[in-house]
């Protein structure tokens, strides 16, 4: 007693005769049925054959009355939902399953449609969220390729600024490196990446800040919030701003007789700026820093050399 069901590959064709009708699958391989014994059923059965035709299917065979042959007889047919999605890699009788019980009444063409547009719609949500999957991974690949553009970019800026910043050291009197040197090794041994300080602004690097960064420290304000975020060399630091809306600059620090920290000179982020000052200007920026103006008017400057 009960009855099989075997998956049949794609359904391809069908063919009757008088006693039998018969189904075949896309390697020839067929099953049949008797026409006479299922006689009420090979109306609704023809018309799921016309549904199921070039779909994977399964196929029952009933083992109520006799023990049928699998590789010969079927009783019903019915969509492969496994097979469905990839029907060219089922591999035809190769999931025989035995129930025991009585054979269940076969599925009408109606509930087989119904079955088959959810499969389609199932199938179409999926290849919808592989192509949104493929096109995430496709802007990730993107983004990658351009943050390892940016990246590259921003070493080649760093990398030049640090040539530009040993330039301009070497330059200086002996006894002002040797100062340089000694400010470097306390702020080494100061562990300051990451952390804010509120380090003392006056005179010429004030000036520096509106020339070269674009921002104006409020009238008696001598103290200024900054946060490290890079050494670069020596005691230059790339640090930002906390007042002014965190912009980053190059910021070289020095301590003072009493032992606290001062911002000796700020500095512009982009290693071209000096150049892009003189082709703007028609000379040399440090012609510009000490000349008698007020910050504003440095401002101004800053914004037309930036374009």
């Amino acid at each position: 007693m009960g009855f099989a069901w075997n998956n049949f590959g794609v359904l391809d064709d069908w063919d009757e005769d008088p006693r039998y009708l018969y189904i075949f699958n896309q390697n020839r391989d067929w099953r049949k049925i008797s026409k006479s014994k299922y006689a009420p059923a090979i109306p609704n059965l023809k018309a799921k054959i016309e549904t199921l035709k070039g779909k994977p299917i399964l196929f029952r065979t009933s083992q109520n009355t006799s023990s049928w042959s699998t590789t010969e007889w079927f009783s019903d047919i019915n969509i492969d939902k496994n097979g469905f999605q990839k029907p060219q890699e089922v591999v035809p009788f190769s999931n025989l399953e035995f129930s025991e019980g009585d054979e269940p009444e076969p599925t009408s063409n109606e509930e087989l449609l119904n079955t088959i547009s959810e499969l389609e719609a199932n199938n179409a949500e999926l290849e919808a969220q592989k192509k949104r999957d493929s096109e995430k991974i496709e802007d990730l690949k993107a983004k990658s390729n351009a943050d390892a553009k940016q990246l590259a970019d921003f070493q080649l800026e760093i990398a030049k600024l640090n040539a530009q910043l040993r330039e301009e050291a070497e330059a200086l009197p002996q006894s002002t490196r040797r100062k340089i040197d000694a400010d470097a090794l306390k702020l080494e041994e100061m562990n300051l990446l990451g952390n804010e300080y509120n380090i003392l602004v006056r005179g010429h690097p004030a000036r520096e800040l509106a020339l070269r960064v674009g921002k104006d420290l409020p009238m008696g304000q001598k103290n200024i919030q900054i946060l490290f975020l890079r050494h670069l060399n020596g005691n230059n630091y790339q640090v930002q701003l906390r007042q002014f809306d965190n912009v980053e600059t190059i910021a070289s620090i020095g301590f003072n007789d009493s032992r606290r920290m001062y911002v000796a000179s700020f500095r512009n982020m982009d290693p071209d700026y000096f150049s892009r000052f003189e082709d703007t200007m028609g000379e040399p920026e440090a012609n510009f820093k000490d000349r008698e103006m007020t910050n504003d008017k440095r401002i101004e400057i800053f914004r037309r050399v930036m374009g």
